[in-house]
């Protein structure tokens, strides 16, 4: 039987205050996939509602979502196992919203890549022009 494990209302205040005073560029990958029983249905901006429920409207600057086309067989395989892709919803959004080539699909998985992410994040956190 697997545990879960109880967090403190004050522990989650505790980062919620840090993530306010804090002037660090917050980033959010947003996953791929919804995990079933779990996130069912879920589109970017619930994980998003989600976040700020627990964290407060001001936890990301940038959220991050994939730009890779999933093939219909990969779509297919999650979907047998009650998944689907997370999608953007909504046109406009109070934080930004940026695509990127991030996945891979080794072992007909779909996953986050390391090095694509590594990539991707030296990239963000090294834009220039950022106030």
């Amino acid at each position: 039987m697997e545990s879960v494990p109880c967090i403190q209302a004050s522990f989650l205040s505790g980062i919620r205050d840090e993530l306010a005073k804090s002037q660090a560029q917050k980033i959010y990958i947003c996953n791929a996939m919804t995990q079933p029983g779990e996130t069912d249905g879920y589109c970017m901006e619930d994980h998003m509602q989600a976040l700020m429920d627990h964290t407060g409207s001001f936890a990301v600057d940038t959220v991050v979502c994939h730009n890779n086309a999933i093939s219909e067989k990969l779509i297919n395989k999650y979907k047998d196992m009650g998944a689907s892709e997370v999608k953007i919803r909504d046109a406009k959004h109070s934080y930004e919203v940026l695509k990127y080539d991030i996945l891979t699909f080794e072992h007909d998985l779909v996953r986050h890549d390391a090095n694509k992410v590594r990539i991707m994040m030296e990239e963000l956190i090294n834009r220039k022009g950022r106030s």
